[in-house]
């Protein structure tokens, strides 16, 4: 279990809900964007990702703003840039 360590949480903020479909299946993903301060002062970005949009309030009122927070990671996603074959930054997921 992978456990980013926050010093401090910056902000949360909400993203609109987007529906999908994939494979005959289909839903609707409600996420946020977390940024939090790191014990070393770098900022970072997490994806707060939920199935309803209570689970996702539920989930954001973990993390208060101005407080320290420990956020459990789920997934780790490589972003490219185009043309390059090593990952340009990473994309966390809670």
């Amino acid at each position: 279990m992978l456990v980013y360590k926050a010093q401090q949480i910056i902000a949360a903020t909400p993203e609109e809900a987007r529906d999908w479909e994939m494979g005959g299946k289909s839903g609707t993903t409600h996420s946020a964007r977390l940024a939090v301060l790191s014990v070393s002062g770098a900022v970072a970005e997490i994806r707060v990702k939920a199935k309803t949009a209570e689970e996702l309030k539920t989930k954001l009122s973990r993390y208060p703003i101005g407080k320290p927070g420990e956020v459990v990671i789920t997934s780790v996603v490589p972003v490219f840039k185009v043309g390059d074959r090593k990952p340009s930054a990473y994309e966390f997921t809670a």
